[in-house]
């Protein structure tokens, strides 16, 4: 039985990965006010070394068809605070301020962060989007929890199933011109299980990654808040990754 849980969180796993890729375009394309097609195509002047002072801006985008709802505020602002420190730590950064989300717009172009640079006094900016899409359909589940593996003979209860996919683009991005000398995404998925019926539990509501990582337990209140937090968190990991991956590209002499 324990085999067959597994089989059917694999499958979970799979309708998540690519119902969410599927329905979730890139966002940073549109602030610059560019088709994904031609953000594709357009060169990378990656520059070698980044002397001078950059800002952080952080966008939760919901603007998109199909956008999951926002982070709460307390979330994002963790979510951007991670970012921030990661930053610091793995690239040659001085970043000096984090701006005030509000500082673009997805319908201004690209325009206004030579604006906000100028205004803030700043060389470079980096720019991050966090934009994600949720599907809730009915399920059941075991009454133990799916992990137990003890399926059908524990008694199933009606509940819901809430797939998160996150995806996070960074940005670098010259004050001087409003381009985007380094970019890079990162994408992930998470998966909460939560009961229909007020029924006490230590195994409901639970959020799942993938079967290497634990799950975790919020509470009723705060269940789909960790779920996005979650997949953002993983988003993010998987963006650093690859900025370090293009940042490094033209790095030699």
């Amino acid at each position: 039985m324990k085999s067959l849980s597994i089989a059917s969180v694999a499958v979970s796993v799979l309708i998540v990965s690519s119902c969410a890729t599927q329905s979730l375009p890139e966002r940073l394309p549109v602030y610059w006010g560019m088709s994904s097609e031609r953000w594709a195509q357009a060169p990378s002047n990656v520059i070698p070394q980044a002397e001078g002072q950059a800002g952080l801006l952080v966008i939760n985008d919901t603007t998109a068809s199909q956008s999951a709802p926002a982070l709460s505020e307390k979330a994002f602002k963790g979510f951007a605070h991670r970012l921030q420190v990661a930053l610091g730590e793995q690239f040659p950064l001085l970043v000096v301020k984090v701006l005030d989300s509000n500082s673009v717009s997805h319908e201004r172009g690209g325009e206004q962060f030579v604006h906000v640079a100028q205004q803030e006094g700043l060389d470079y900016l980096l720019f991050a989007v966090l934009s994600s899409t949720e599907r809730e359909v009915s399920d059941r589940f075991p009454l133990q929890g799916t992990q137990q593996g003890v399926g059908a003979r524990g008694g199933l209860l009606v509940g819901v199933r809430a797939e998160n996919y996150a995806l996070v683009e960074l940005a670098f991005v010259d004050g001087k011109t409003g381009l985007p000398v380094v970019h890079a995404n990162g994408s992930a998925w998470s998966v909460l299980e939560r009961l229909n019926v007020p029924l006490a539990s230590n195994v409901y509501p639970v959020v799942r990654r993938d079967l290497t990582q634990p799950p975790i337990y919020p509470t009723e209140e705060t269940a789909y808040d960790t779920l996005r937090v979650v997949s953002a968190n993983d988003a993010m990991k998987q963006a650093l990754m690859h900025f370090q991956t293009e940042w490094g590209k033209d790095s030699s002499p």
